[in-house]
């Protein structure tokens, strides 16, 4: 009987290193998924206009009077250069899926195979693939970003 409660220290004492470890980088993950999502359509232009308004160069930014800042206006994403463009300009049609031998899976929400491209599964015009390979539309991707 001592054998087996040894036996279970041990396992016990392999275990609960392995489970800090996991409880320690969860948190980072969730972090860069957040992060991610925020940086795949994000609308602040990092503008401000507490004074002045937003500079026309900015294509359509909009003065937020709560916080002073330069956001893009919905259904248009801040480029890295801080310029709104439309949300399909700013996002990947591309879902990752492949469609060589079958068609592109119906869990990937309207996506079409496109022979010309290497057998891609890529989304329709006006829509974006989302984090988990499907396509997602304007008010959607709107809100899968927040």
């Amino acid at each position: 009987m001592p054998l087996q409660l040894f036996s279970f220290d041990v396992q016990l004492s392999r275990t609960l290193p392995a489970m800090a470890r996991i409880a320690a980088v969860l948190p980072v993950l969730a972090l860069g998924a957040a992060q991610h999502r925020e940086a795949w359509c994000g609308n602040d232009t990092g503008g401000r206009c507490r004074v002045f308004a937003c500079h026309p160069w900015r294509r359509g930014a909009e003065c937020d009077g709560d916080t002073a800042r330069c956001l893009c206006p919905q259904g248009a994403c801040s480029s890295e250069e801080g310029i709104c463009v439309p949300q399909e300009a700013a996002c990947s049609a591309d879902t990752g899926g492949r469609c060589r031998l079958l068609g592109c899976d119906d869990w990937r929400r309207g996506a079409r195979c496109n022979t010309t491209a290497g057998h891609k599964c890529l989304c329709p015009r006006g829509t974006c693939s989302s984090m988990d390979g499907s396509c997602v539309g304007g008010e959607t991707k709107a809100d899968f970003s927040s």
